[in-house]
């Protein structure tokens, strides 16, 4: 990201980045990266697959094989269920909940929250909207199980005295 100036940038969204690559010392150099781009105040948000979800069978994709425990940085295939088409099958790595806050931390970034969504616990507005448009919709573990996590950090604004 040399091309991109440093304190320019007011948001960065990542969706599914990090299981896509497998070594940790590029991911923290990209969470780096991240920190000189971002002005003052400005917000990284990250989604990803959960760490938590590795090896559960939600009813859209399984995510790795089930009841597996994957270690740090371990490949792990990710298998999209596409009604009347073959399974999709993606091959990423595993990184833990943990991983993702130190990348943060040691890129200067502070978290403001993660939001670990389950049908059950989505805000009242979502959930009714959810329900009513599927209502004959088996939501298997997802129901009670995160099947992402969504990351919210922030780059700290400068304090004046």
């Amino acid at each position: 990201m040399s091309f991109i100036e440093s304190d320019s940038i007011d948001c960065i969204i990542t969706c599914f980045v990090f299981i896509n690559n497998s070594d940790y010392d590029k991911i923290q150099f990209i969470f780096k990266e991240f920190e000189r781009v971002l002005r003052k105040g400005g917000k990284l948000i990250v989604l990803d697959s959960h760490p938590e979800a590795a090896g559960v069978a939600f009813s859209t994709f399984t995510n790795g094989k089930e009841d597996k425990n994957y270690e740090i940085g371990e490949n792990k295939t990710q298998s999209l269920k596409i009604q009347g088409h073959p399974n999709l099958v993606l091959h990423d790595w595993y990184w833990s909940k943990s991983c993702y806050m130190d990348w943060i931390k040691n890129a200067n970034l502070q978290v403001q929250i993660t939001h670990e969504y389950t049908v059950q616990n989505l805000p009242s507005a979502i959930f009714e909207k959810c329900i009513s448009q599927y209502k004959d919709y088996n939501w298997g573990k997802e129901w009670d199980k995160a099947p992402f996590i969504i990351i919210v950090a922030t780059k700290e604004s400068e304090v004046s005295l």
